[in-house]
């Protein structure tokens, strides 16, 4: 419900008063409006065109089984088709594509990344999605308004200085994007409601943007469809036995229909909240923990809706490294994106165990305003507008993450055949890249570049739970 409550003076009373008038978490659908055409269909429809519909339409041989429906399951079933061999490849989701983490998801896509290889795969994600929505006419509500990276002291201006240098290098040997750091007034003239006063500069990178998490989902699911690719949705993976050649055999059990045993070759977990369950299953340790991520989405700002009629185009995505949160438009509002310092984190709750129940799809915590004060003055100060306006959603998902932040993306050194390609702490922007990446490292036996902050294999037993929370 609307709360009309300000985010003026006295904020943290007001905030708490929101709290207090028991505001619930609007649906998926108000919160994102499904495009029109076939790249997003509801879960019903989903259901009709591509969902097992009982143990006869199951088969009895894979090469690759998937376990999970969200866009990394997606994507790899999508890559394996590229590759000519969809046709032996499966899903296998227990509810319906992206009812776990993905569908809540903030949906940024970028091209910069201040690392190394991961840049890979930034770049083929979003020269991906824009080729498929201004070539192909595939509706992804993507947005590209570019992206600004906020500098307030000179320390940040060596590390934007360190990562320009290391983009430039990237640029002259593989076509990487171009980054650029800009003044104050450069930034004011991209983002007339940035208060500039503190800034620095700021990296700007062109072509930046955000997405919808379930269109860009279903876009790969129904590619990889055409390919020979097969989504048995509404059938869950509920156990995973290695033999001795290393093959697997991997017990589903249909909604409807009596349990069966689909024998795979290759085993990959993208089962995103579910990971270590299915993990578990094959014996496999998955060094990742379930823990809470929110977002506030503003009613409508006047201001940014003058822009939009002025310009036709969304505002620059602002990122404020020294208040630890991401901020873009949200159709006439704005969402405004925290990362929780370890003092008000919250992991899911210690009865999950690690892992979110399987009955349990398109779920979601309670808000926690109190937990966001800090972000959110941080944020108010950088864009004024914010003072006068109201708060519509606090969403509070459940995302699944190693204790680095990074993927686990690579075949398991415990069981033969079997993958990991879960715990993405940036699934959206990564899939198209991570995709390829693996269904590579597949069939060459290698994967095509180095990127060890990835590898499973980098935490070894050490990396449980307990750990990933501490150190998250």
């Amino acid at each position: 419900r609307e709360c009309g409550v300000r985010l003026g003076r006295g904020r943290r009373a007001m905030m708490r008063a929101f709290r207090a008038t028991g505001h619930r978490v609007t649906d998926r659908l108000r919160l994102r409006s499904p495009p029109a055409g076939p790249a997003l269909a509801s879960p019903a429809a989903r259901h009709s065109s591509g969902a097992a519909k009982g143990p006869s339409d199951l088969p009895s041989e894979v090469d690759v089984a998937i376990v999970g429906g969200g866009v990394t399951g997606a994507s790899i079933l999508y890559q394996l088709g590229i590759s000519g061999v969809g046709s032996t490849a499966a899903v296998f989701e227990k509810a319906t594509l992206t009812s776990g983490a993905t569908w809540h998801a903030a949906g940024l896509v970028t091209y910069y990344h201040g690392g190394n290889n991961f840049k890979f795969w930034h770049q083929e994600g979003v020269d991906l999605y824009k080729k498929w929505q201004n070539e192909e006419g595939i509706p992804l509500s993507f947005n590209q308004p570019g992206s600004m990276r906020l500098l307030q002291n000179e320390e940040r201006m060596k590390e934007a200085q360190y990562t320009l240098s290391k983009s430039k290098l990237y640029q002259g040997l593989f076509n990487g994007p171009e980054l650029n750091i800009i003044g104050p007034e450069d930034i004011k003239r991209l983002h007339p409601l940035v208060n500039t006063e503190g800034l620095v500069a700021a990296l700007y990178t062109e072509g930046d943007g955000h997405i919808d998490p379930s269109s860009v989902t279903q876009a790969f699911a129904t590619k990889a469809k055409a390919m020979g690719g097969r989504v048995f949705e509404h059938t869950e993976v509920v156990g995973l036995r290695c033999l001795p050649d290393g093959s697997w055999e991997v017990e589903v059990r249909p909604s409807s229909g009596e349990p069966h045993v689909v024998r795979a070759r290759r085993v990959v977990n993208c089962a995103g909240l579910w990971a270590e369950r299915i993990g578990n299953f094959a014996g496999v340790h998955t060094p990742a923990v379930v823990l809470q991520h929110q977002y506030v989405i503003t009613e409508a700002v006047p201001e940014v809706k003058a822009y939009h009629e002025q310009h036709g185009h969304q505002l620059p995505v602002l990122r404020d490294l020294e208040g630890s949160y991401y901020l873009r438009d949200e159709g006439d509002g704005i969402l405004i994106g925290p990362y929780e310092n370890e003092h008000v984190m919250q992991l899911a709750p210690a009865e999950w165990k690690g892992t979110m129940p399987p009955e349990l799809t398109y779920w979601l915590f309670e808000g926690d305003i109190d937990r966001l004060m800090d972000s959110m003055e941080a944020a108010t100060s950088l864009i004024p507008a914010i003072e006068t306006t109201g708060i519509k959603t606090v969403l509070n998902g459940p995302t699944c993450w190693p204790a680095d932040g990074n993927h686990l993306v690579g075949p398991s050194h415990e069981q033969p055949n079997y993958w990991h390609a879960c715990a993405e702490s940036y699934g959206i922007a990564h899939a198209a890249g991570l995709s390829r990446y693996l269904v590579h490292w597949m069939q060459h036996g290698e994967p095509p570049y180095e990127l060890t902050e990835a590898d499973p294999a980098r935490y070894g037993r050490g990396g449980t739970p307990a750990g990933g929370g501490e150190k998250g």
